[in-house]
């Protein structure tokens, strides 16, 4: 899943479109009769839903911290009513149980799974926001009450969602945020860098190259 802009609710009706072609779904909006931006894109199969290991060596922790952590980075409110009514914090890990609710679709479980999934990290309080994700499954019809499991995987994280009974419902598998309160690095940000060779005709003219920034490394290749 290719998460490239984020779809922005604001006072200004906008159009959404939503379109699965070929195994592809790609979402986009517009303003008016403006450009369509495309937000996201995705390669849609079917699979199982696995169940991961479970974390190990978690202790109690404290349900209103993921709250206090979303207010602390200025997210008061979330998009839908969810309740987390336990915490287990380990190394690298938690395990959050979230009263939910009835609901028609998997929106609230993953808002839910979206804003308590930071609260793995360790380090100071940041407001941080979805990236990038690897892979999305989901199984049957969302839960009223899920139990949350975040791993933290070098940087990203593995999430697993299991239903009242302990069946596993959904997987979030390399889920990648990035830090709104600094500068992020190339792999931290929403698009992604990509070097493309450059072909030239033959016979074609050569041309003047100008490098910024380049590496001593790098000069002494091109010498």
């Amino acid at each position: 899943m290719d998460l490239r802009l984020p779809l922005v609710v604001a006072a200004e009706a906008r159009q959404v479109q939503v379109v699965a072609e070929d195994g592809t779904v790609r979402l986009a909006s517009r303003s008016g009769d403006g450009d369509w931006l495309q937000h996201a894109v995705a390669t849609a199969a079917e699979g199982p839903v696995e169940a991961p290991p479970r974390a190990r060596r978690l202790r109690p922790g404290d349900p209103a911290a993921v709250r206090r952590l979303l207010t602390a980075v200025g997210v008061p409110t979330m998009a839908f009513d969810w309740t987390v009514t336990e915490l287990l914090r380990g190394d690298d890990a938690i395990r959050a149980r979230v009263e939910v609710g009835p609901a028609d679709t998997w929106a609230p479980v993953l808002d839910a799974v979206l804003s308590v999934a930071p609260a793995a990290f360790g380090g100071p309080d940041r407001l941080r926001m979805v990236a990038g994700l690897a892979r999305l499954r989901l199984a049957g019809v969302p839960p009223e009450t899920v139990d949350i499991q975040v791993t933290v995987r070098d940087g990203e994280l593995d999430v697993a969602v299991d239903d009242a009974r302990g069946g596993t419902v959904a997987r979030l598998d390399g889920l990648r945020y990035g830090s709104m309160d600094e500068a992020a690095g190339p792999a931290e940000l929403v698009h992604e860098l990509t070097w493309q060779p450059l072909e030239s005709a033959p016979g074609a003219e050569a041309r003047d190259l100008v490098l910024v920034g380049a590496e001593p490394a790098m000069l002494a290749a091109l010498a």
